[in-house]
């Protein structure tokens, strides 16, 4: 099931081929191998052939396992540029024998079987750091590099020829009432990784464990070949793959078998331990983790109550800029003030509901909260003046108008914002012209954009936009739309029917689950192995050599969150029409599924804290936590910052694109402040990352003219201090912070009343 198979066109959305020479499916999700590449600069070897199996050695002074689909004498060929991103996979070269010519295809794996072999090529100081980071190597003189030969040697005749991820989502029947609940959501996520023998005709090897049908509005899996003897297939233990701790926590415990894995083939990367599984196909359960919501797992405290009211009385008088209402900027910082204005009204409407409660309990949806703390926040709201209702229709109308304008097809000669949306047919996607703004000295927040469609400057330039045009960060700057949109939908259900086709338009082009929809491709931003998102697109601003990158783990989360909140609102608007409703069910278990993955990538490759990967090198190291996920220790102890600033498929650096300072890259892993915060970020973690945060944010306010409180990541600071548990002094903290920081662009979308909420509703220490 797709969530729309409508053709684009039929939403009056302009197209433009973006791109010159497009291949539509080279920014598609569907291939889950990621591979790291260890140089460019062509290499010729010289294949020395023996009973079909090869050694060779480069002038790099790396030495790879080569098994061939047959042996031939006297042989010899050239290959060029490789490197291990060629491991696994399937080549077709010509081969010349001394006797005669001819033209074969000849299969070749390779696996990188030494990269520390005499020390004469530059691999030898990266060989050197690995050992004293303590990383052990596939080169290690010990009974380890024998067994991982002998296993590739077992595997050999075995490849996977075309990869796919298959999503199995719940059921209808398992959401509701008898066996569990909604708490008991999961997805299976199922890796087939297409195992083919070398010398049959592409016959495919049949999974054990792995049931071939899949449920509508998935990537489904290839049939399986028929066969009496398919579960006792030998075939398919033979076959091999590295698995990473996430993986394992998984596969060690289903039906592969006790020796699904052997820790003793088990190596430190980059990416943390990494394991040899057999089995050709991988079946990953991934729960939801709680339902999301707008509101935190407990009420506001109490004594916070009369602070938060009083803010939202002053909030709700925001009034958006006049290029904002018209759509004359570009697509992410007004989409923060979108979501801004959309936290106000929930908290407003959280707060009524505290306040004209009936003391039922029940109602409440706070998981992690007491009666009495509950009693407690309902005492305390009965006494508190809220805005108006007129004042929150007003603010709500704002933000309606502000949502829909970015999508009204043909920009703003048909009532549309000024920079509008396009439809890319080359790479099937839904991004922005761009904006060139002009505006009068002392009106910068009432301009306009000095072009028109189809001169758009998003689409010439990656660093216009974000890179929007080039599909940089569409997830955080979509996230932020979907959020404001879900709210407003919330609260008028019948605005929410008419732009449900037009809001999936942001979703479809982040997260569409089925191949089914030809007009995007699938899971456009998701990394299937790894678990996280990548944020870069087509292109790196900074052409950067180390592969897709991603800053803002938190966004990417946020993002998520979005969808499922969405979901979860248009399945209450649609419970009388059947098929909106299973649409709606669709994006909500999307959203859900992406979070859980993304807050488990975040703890794995961004959150970094008290690494204690032992000297032995034990496949994975955990602690147990508060919200139960554990805490896989990925990068080395000479690391010491607390968290990633960017994490690359072959790098993590402590940095951001955009500032130097310190507290920015710590910063960026904390915004924006929503429910899904909770699930997000540990006390642990939170209380290591609190005194540098507190020192970077002080050194930047000394060395740059108040760098830190001015630019709004002050208040990330105070909601830090809350997860420490440290509330009351939180509360006095975001008290002092200046009124304008709030309406700035560098208040990173909060308002004073959603600082509070946030502090207020985290658990006290």
């Amino acid at each position: 099931m797709s969530l729309r198979n409508n053709p684009i066109k039929k939403l009056g959305w302009s197209s433009v081929d973006a791109f010159v020479n497009p291949t539509k499916s080279a920014n598609r999700t569907e291939t889950l191998a990621t591979w790291s590449t260890m140089g460019n600069s062509p290499r010729f070897i010289r294949l020395t052939m023996a009973e079909g199996r090869m050694f060779a050695k480069t002038s790099s002074d790396l030495v790879y396992s080569f098994s061939s689909s047959r042996a031939k004498r006297k042989t010899a060929a050239k290959m060029t540029h490789l490197t291990p991103r060629m491991f696994m996979r399937k080549y077709s070269f010509w081969m010349v024998s001394a006797e005669e010519e001819e033209e074969e295809e000849l299969v070749v794996r390779m696996a990188l079987l030494d990269e520390c072999t005499t020390g004469r090529g530059i691999i030898k100081a990266h060989c050197d750091n690995l050992k004293k980071l303590g990383y052990d190597t596939v080169s290690d003189k010990t009974k380890k590099s024998k067994e991982y030969l002998k296993v590739l040697r077992e595997g050999a005749m075995l490849y996977p020829r075309s990869p796919s991820v298959g999503t199995e989502f719940p059921m209808e029947e398992a959401e509701d009432g008898g066996g569990g609940g909604e708490e008991q959501r999961a997805t299976d996520v199922v890796f087939d990784w297409d195992a083919v023998p070398v010398r049959s005709e592409g016959a495919r090897v049949a999974p054990r464990e792995v049931v071939a049908s899949v449920v509508a509005g998935s990537l489904g899996l290839r049939a399986e070949n028929g066969g009496e003897d398919d579960n006792d297939n030998d075939d398919d233990d033979a076959f091999v793959m590295f698995a990473l701790p996430h993986h394992l926590e998984s596969l060690s415990t289903n039906a592969m078998g006790s020796k699904a894995y052997d820790d003793s083939l088990c190596l430190h990367t980059f990416h943390g331990r990494t394991c040899l599984v057999r089995g050709s196909a991988w079946r990953m359960s991934v729960s939801h983790g709680a339902p999301q919501s707008f509101v935190a797992d407990r009420p506001p405290a109490a004594d916070a109550i009369p602070s938060i009211a009083e803010a939202l009385r002053e909030d709700v008088g925001f009034e958006l800029s006049p290029n904002v209402l018209r759509g004359a900027a570009d697509t992410y910082f007004p989409a923060k003030i979108l979501a801004k204005m959309g936290r106000i009204i929930e908290i407003n409407e959280e707060l009524k509901s505290l306040k004209n409660s009936d003391g039922d309990e029940d109602t409440y949806d706070y998981p992690d909260a007491s009666d009495g703390e509950i009693e407690d926040a309902v005492s305390a709201a009965a006494d508190v003046a809220l805005p108006t209702d007129e004042e929150v229709e007003a603010l709500l109308d704002d933000l309606q108008r502000a949502v829909e304008i970015w999508l009204i097809p043909g920009g703003k000669e048909e009532g549309g914002a000024e920079a509008e949306f396009l439809y890319d047919a080359s790479w099937g996607g839904f991004v922005n012209c761009g904006c060139k703004y002009t505006f009068k000295k002392g009106h910068e927040d009432n301009g306009s954009c000095n072009n028109t469609f189809p001169e758009c400057p998003a689409l010439a330039d990656v660093n216009e936009d974000f890179g929007n045009g080039w599909y940089n960060d569409h997830h955080f700057h979509y996230g932020y739309h979907i959020y404001a949109a879900a709210i407003v939908a919330k609260h008028r259900p019948e605005w929410g029917r008419e732009y449900y086709e037009r809001i999936l338009l942001y979703i479809r082009d982040v997260a569409n689950p089925s191949a089914e929809d030809t007009d995007f491709p699938v899971f456009r931003q998701k990394d299937w192995y790894l678990g996280n998102s990548w944020a870069a697109g087509l292109m790196s601003m900074e052409l950067s050599p180390h592969g897709r990158e991603q800053e803002s783990s938190s966004e990417a989360i946020a993002a998520w969150e979005g969808i499922a909140l969405y979901g979860n609102v248009m399945m209450d608007v649609f419970t009388e029409d059947d098929e909106e409703l299973d649409s709606a069910r669709l994006v909500r278990n999307v959203g859900e599924l992406l979070t859980a993955m993304e807050v488990s990538a975040a703890n794995r490759f961004w959150h970094v804290w008290g690494s204690k990967n032992d000297e032995e090198g034990s496949t994975s190291v955990t602690s147990g936590n508060v919200n139960n996920n554990p805490h896989i220790n990925t990068y080395p102890k000479k690391y010491t910052k607390p968290v990633v600033g960017m994490m690359h498929e072959t790098m993590a650096s402590f940095q951001t694109w955009f500032a130097p300072e310190d507290v920015v890259s710590y910063g960026i892993q904390l915004i924006p402040f929503t429910a899904v915060s909770e699930r997000r970020d540990e006390p642990e973690w939170s209380s290591i990352l609190y005194p540098v945060y507190a020192e970077s944010c002080e050194t930047a306010n000394v060395a740059n003219d108040n760098f830190c409180e001015d630019n709004g990541w002050s208040i990330v600071q105070a909601g830090l201090l809350a997860e420490t548990g440290e509330i009351n002094d939180a509360l006095e903290m975001a008290a002092e912070i200046p009124s304008k920081v709030f309406k700035s662009e560098g208040g990173d979308g909060n308002s004073l009343s959603n600082t509070l909420w946030f502090i207020a509703t985290r658990k006290q220490s």
